[in-house]
């Protein structure tokens, strides 16, 4: 990777960052006015939340979650499990992503994770749903359907 290029990388992590760190931040009615879509699993439990940042910018978060042991060992390697856990081991983090950076990979899985529910989203059927939602009247879906 060019310096360049990891530079723009480092911005735009930031960038994202600072945006979920002030989506966190904002009161309850400010979060729900900015919503454009819920996924939960029947038992309620979040599984990804979008909304709408300030500006153009649409921005989707992916619930921490956690797998039992085999799956675990199953989907994952002992460096992704190192590098994208809480733990070091089963606990995942919580992922964020650019929505519209997503058009260009409609093939893209996204995984929905709980206790309860294992499955995913393509990039492409989120991005579809989530364009039919303003901000404060989301798409509300659960999943399996």
């Amino acid at each position: 990777m060019t310096d360049d290029l990891a530079a723009l990388f480092a911005l735009h992590q930031a960038q994202t960052e600072f945006l979920v760190a002030a989506y966190d931040a904002a009161p309850h009615s400010t979060r729900k006015a900015a919503l454009l879509g819920e996924y939960r699993c029947r038992q309620r439990c979040g599984l990804l939340v979008a909304w709408q940042a300030p500006g153009p910018i649409r921005l989707a978060r992916l619930r921490p979650y956690k797998l039992s042991a085999g799956k675990n060992q199953a989907k994952s390697t002992p460096s992704a499990r190192a590098k994208n856990t809480l733990d070091g081991d089963r606990h995942w983090r919580s992922r964020v992503l650019v929505l519209d950076d997503l058009a260009g990979w409609p093939g893209l899985a996204l995984d929905l994770n709980c206790d309860h529910y294992a499955g995913h989203i393509l990039a492409s059927e989120l991005l579809a749903e989530i364009a039919e939602a303003r901000p404060g009247v989301p798409v509300r879906r659960v999943v399996p359907r």
